[in-house]
C-alpha cells in the first residue's frame, strides 16, 4: 500500500509503506499531476549526494583561494624594477615611502608610454602616476607592479582610454569623499579646506567639459 503525508501530497510524491501488502492508494493529486514515483530512500540519497558535492566544491574553492592568496609569485620583481629605473635614469621606485613623483619623472615616463598620455598635461599625468602607485608597494596585499614605472604609466594610459579627463573627475570624487569624512568627524576647518579644493577641481572639470563640447 502506498500512503501519503499532507506534505507529500502538496508535491505529488508517493511514499511507499513498506509494511503494507503491496496495494496502492493513489491520491487525486498523483493522478492529475502524473508525478513519477520516487522512493524516499532514493530521494534522500540524491539529496545527500548533492549536499556532499556542494560541500566538496566549497572546500575546493577555499583551498584554491588559499593557494592564490599565499602562493602568487612576483611576476615583476623588485630587481627588475630597479633595473628599469636605472636604465631610464630615474630614482629607484622600490624605495619610495610615499606616492610622490617629480614632474621630470612624469614627463620622461609619459613620453616613453605615449598614446593618450600625450594628449594630457605632464601635471595631470604625474597625478595619475601617484594615484596608480596604489597598485604597487603601497599595499602589500594588493601589490601587482612593485612600483614598476612603465607599468604604472600604462595603468594611467588604460584609464585615459576610457576618458581623457579620468583623473580630473577622480580628483573631484575623492575630494567629495574627504568632505564627507570631515562632516562626519565634525571638523569644520577641514571641511572648509576641502570645499575650497572641490570648488577649484569642479571648475577645472567644467572648463574641460566645455572645451570638449567645443
Amino acid at each position: 500500500m502506498v500512503t501519503q503525508t499532507s506534505a507529500s501530497r502538496g508535491h505529488g510524491h508517493q511514499i511507499p509503506d513498506e509494511q503494507s501488502g503491496g496495494q496502492q492508494d493513489a491520491g487525486p493529486n498523483d493522478e492529475e499531476r502524473d508525478q513519477p514515483h520516487v522512493p524516499m530512500r532514493l530521494s534522500l540519497a540524491r539529496s545527500s549526494s548533492s549536499v556532499s558535492f556542494a560541500l566538496g566544491e566549497n572546500r575546493d574553492h577555499q583551498t584554491f583561494s588559499h593557494y592564490v592568496a599565499m602562493n602568487i609569485p612576483d611576476y615583476i620583481t623588485k630587481e627588475e624594477v630597479r633595473r628599469v629605473c636605472s636604465e631610464i635614469g630615474i630614482r629607484d621606485w622600490t624605495t619610495l615611502t610615499e606616492a610622490k613623483i617629480t614632474t621630470a619623472e612624469a614627463d620622461l615616463i609619459r613620453n616613453l608610454v605615449g598614446g593618450e598620455t600625450l594628449a594630457i598635461s605632464t601635471e595631470v599625468f604625474r597625478a595619475g602616476l601617484e594615484v596608480e602607485l596604489e597598485h604597487g608597494l603601497a599595499f602589500s596585499d594588493a601589490n601587482v607592479t612593485n612600483n614598476h614605472p612603465i607599468l604604472t604609466g600604462r595603468i594611467v594610459l588604460a584609464h585615459l582610454k576610457e576618458m581623457l579627463d579620468y583623473y580630473v573627475r577622480l580628483q573631484v570624487a575623492e575630494i567629495e569623499g574627504d568632505m564627507l569624512k570631515a562632516l562626519v568627524a565634525k571638523n569644520p576647518d577641514k571641511l572648509m579646506l576641502k570645499y575650497r579644493l572641490w570648488l577649484a577641481a569642479r571648475a577645472d572639470l567644467a572648463e574641460r567639459e566645455r572645451h570638449t563640447a567645443g
